[in-house]
């Protein structure tokens, strides 16, 4: 069929398969039986549409965690330096300190101290590397 507007056709790329991964990873739960509804009966359009917006939402939300994990990087280094600064003989003392005072005693320590204070994961451990 001749494209009469002489517009080159739009490139879809949403994809039915992914919707709902992609709903959870925006929003951090599946879509609802309404959303499924409204998607079926979208056009490829205005799924495009939906699909543009959740991927910006997605790209923003990814922007901030990465905003929020910088300064957790930078909280941690000063309370490091301030534990070396009143007594910690190393890095690694510090962050046992630290750990304690989190009250982090699982067996999954340096993880489950980069989780509670939302720092990258293996942060610490890399940062206890020569």
């Amino acid at each position: 069929m001749k494209n009469e507007t002489n517009q080159a056709p739009t490139a879809y790329t949403f994809d039915e398969r992914a919707i709902s991964d992609l709903h959870k990873d925006v929003y951090g739960y599946r879509p609802s039986e309404s959303f499924y509804r409204s998607w079926k009966a979208y056009t490829d359009h205005e799924k495009q549409g939906v699909w543009d917006s959740l991927i910006a939402a997605l790209e923003e939300e990814l922007a901030f965690e990465e905003t929020v994990k910088e300064r957790a990087k930078e909280l941690m280094e000063a309370r490091i330096e301030e534990l070396m600064e009143i007594g910690a003989q190393d890095r690694e003392q510090a962050i046992r300190w630290i750990m304690q005072a989190e009250q982090i005693t699982g067996e999954y320590g340096y993880e489950e101290l980069e989780d509670h204070l939302d720092l990258p994961y293996g942060y610490v451990a890399a940062s206890l590397q020569p």
